[in-house]
């Protein structure tokens, strides 16, 4: 096997930024996995054998945590031999010999751990990299609620942000507005007012693959109720403002969860999140017939067939129309309808 290419390749992964949140799940994951001395693939049989399979999306977080984890691991080996040779001592040409080890046993561990990448290898006509039982029962994401919620609740955005506690309100308003990430407003969130607009700047989160918009500018008409809402907040502000968020990811959780039961009712509690407004912005866009590469912009991806897992146009909101004027994103837009075709 050639270590040194599986050496870069780990050297590669290892370099990667992690958000703070997933960092915590692959540190743990890869804990629990070394714990146990298992591979996802071992882990996920034992689970199915004793009639609890894991999920697909499970799946796919414990791989990556083990990739990363062995790349990280690898890395560090490799520095810490580097150091070592620098000592012309027979105790350190020990370690380091004991340390080359480890390194060529993670190699193989990670050479093992081949990219599944599921759909590229359906049209390549591969079988999948791995043979992984899963949980037969479909995901339930919130998308699929959305309609029902619009119908049930044509305003809702507006009771959660009238039942939430008062210093979640900006940062609500601005979800309902941009239907930027959560995690996004821990890089801050600037809004300001120019005239009858609101001119937002949105840094972007899950952008270490390539695929999200590192940075994106929203310029916006206040036209909905929520739009209009965050116009008032930022214009009594002073004319601009910063959001970050006012309490920790779980204060701020369980306290967007409590808005939801209070306003909407118990029966929507595990229906609708703070990603639900995401969900329903490109719902908006994509009933109002925006442009792919302008949805694709609001939405902070680079490529417009990411917004396929998003809001479908019917989930839209009746007689709505987003005041979204123009999307300035720091990468150009990559389209399908745009790729080279493959010599025959």
């Amino acid at each position: 096997m050639q270590h040194k290419k599986f050496q870069q390749l780990a050297v590669k992964i290892a370099s990667k930024q992690l958000s703070e949140r997933s960092a915590r799940d692959y540190a743990n994951a890869f804990d629990m996995l070394e714990d146990s001395d298992l591979t996802p693939q071992e882990y996920a049989e034992i689970r199915a054998h004793n009639s609890n399979p894991i999920s697909k999306s499970r799946y796919y977080v414990l791989k990556g945590a083990y990739q990363h984890g062995l790349a990280s691991r690898i890395a560090k080996h490799l520095e810490e031999i580097h150091a070592l040779i620098r000592h012309d001592q027979t105790a350190a040409d020990d370690q380091a010999a004991h340390l080359k080890r480890i390194v060529r046993r993670d190699c193989e561990r990670l050479a093992e751990q081949k990219a599944d990448y599921s759909r590229t290898r359906y049209r390549n006509n591969l079988e999948a990299a791995h043979d992984v039982p899963f949980d037969p029962k479909p995901h339930k994401g919130k998308r699929q609620y959305l309609g029902r919620l619009n119908r049930t609740y044509p305003d809702w955005q507006e009771r959660i942000y009238a039942t939430i506690a008062k210093q979640h309100r900006p940062l609500v308003a601005t979800l309902a507005v941009t239907g930027c990430r959560p995690d996004e407003f821990s890089k801050g969130v600037q809004v300001r007012v120019a005239g009858d607009q609101i001119i937002i700047t949105v840094h972007g989160s899950k952008t270490n693959t390539g695929y999200g918009q590192n940075t994106r500018i929203m310029t916006i008409e206040s036209s909905t109720a929520m739009e209009k809402i965050l116009f008032t907040i930022v214009k009594q502000s002073g004319g601009a403002i910063e959001l970050r968020p006012a309490a920790s990811e779980r204060a701020l959780r369980e306290s967007f969860r409590r808005a939801v039961i209070k306003s909407l009712g118990k029966d929507w509690a595990d229906k609708v999140s703070q990603y639900s407004f995401r969900q329903q912005l490109a719902a908006d866009l994509k009933k109002a017939r925006l442009s792919k590469e302008l949805i694709a912009l609001a939405l902070g991806h680079c490529s417009d067939t990411t917004q396929g897992h998003y809001g479908m146009a019917r989930q839209g909101q009746k007689g709505v129309r987003r005041g979204l004027r123009h999307v300035e994103g720091a990468q150009p837009v990559k389209s399908r309808d745009h790729r080279p075709t493959e010599s025959p």
